[in-house]
């Protein structure tokens, strides 16, 4: 279920646990800035002309503090907290179908320039793991697209062991 994935962990998802510090605040950094953003446009989306209007003459008030911005939401938006959970969680999968998809397509190119390679053990055995991982990423990516969060997440831990 898309819920499901509110409790997982975008690291474990993105296989960055084992990151470095670094990595995973760039990693975070990266995935807030895009969701701001995200949550933005889509927010606005649920105002009138007349409250977009409203909201940029507040946006670009150098007085406006994020407190009233997310005030002026609160107030224009019904439901809010639902609204925001949703264009999260649709947000996070698409990042992750990306992501996943992104990983495919990586282990693809790599079998390609394997095969051009000339043939012996080590480049067969490498284009059969390149292949095997391709198709774990396939499988992660199906189950993802059907929203199996917990059959992803329960994939990838286990494959990592």
């Amino acid at each position: 279920m898309l819920s499901d994935l509110l409790s997982i962990d975008i690291f474990t998802l993105a296989v960055a646990t084992d990151w470095s510090e670094e990595h995973k605040k760039g990693l975070s950094d990266q995935y807030s800035q895009a969701l701001a953003i995200t949550l933005e446009d889509k927010l606005r989306s649920h105002l009138s002309a007349e409250q977009v209007t409203k909201i940029d003459a507040l946006a670009e008030d150098p007085q406006t503090t994020d407190l009233k911005i997310i005030e002026f939401y609160t107030k224009n938006i019904p439901h809010i907290e639902e609204v925001i959970e949703n264009i999260s969680l649709e947000f996070k999968k698409e990042f992750l179908l990306k992501l996943y998809d992104n990983y495919c397509t990586e282990f693809g190119e790599e079998i390609k320039h394997l095969k051009k390679q000339p043939a012996n053990d080590q480049t067969e055995q490498l284009i059969a793991k390149s292949t095997q991982a391709q198709l774990h990423w396939e499988h992660v990516l199906h189950l993802a697209k059907a929203d199996e969060w917990n059959d992803v997440r329960n994939l990838l831990t286990t494959s990592k062991n």
